[in-house]
């Protein structure tokens, strides 16, 4: 009887050896990493977080996304009236701001209307 337990010990012994490499196959190890992860809570609002010293920070990466806009030939942006007040368009997607350009061309028939890119 010991000699099966025994022997059914290294069967075990053995059927585990050759399953180990199987499964760290399929499992997902997280590398080690010697960096300590902190948490710190953001900005509470937009006027916190402009007020912050990281701003300036962000505001110089944001810079070099441009924005585009309808002008006139003085560079100024084209308003439009919006909830009773002027309001200025700024576009991400050169594409939506083309079609805008093109709109605004036909309903305005304003001279030198151009696309222009604003700093964000």
């Amino acid at each position: 009887i010991e000699y099966k337990i025994n022997n059914m010990k290294s069967i075990v012994y053995l059927l585990i050896l050759q399953i180990i490499p199987i499964v760290s196959a399929f499992t997902l190890q997280q590398p080690r990493s010697l960096t300590k992860t902190t948490l710190r809570s953001s900005p509470s609002s937009i006027e916190e977080l402009l007020e912050s010293d990281k701003w300036a920070i962000i505001k110089e990466e944001l810079d070099h996304v441009p924005v585009f806009s309808c002008a006139n030939e003085q560079g100024q942006p084209l308003q439009y009236n919006v909830g009773g007040g002027p309001i200025a368009f700024f576009f991400c997607d050169i594409d939506a701001a083309n079609k805008e350009l093109e709109k605004a061309k036909l309903e305005t028939k304003l001279p030198g209307l151009t696309l222009l890119p604003f700093p964000l």
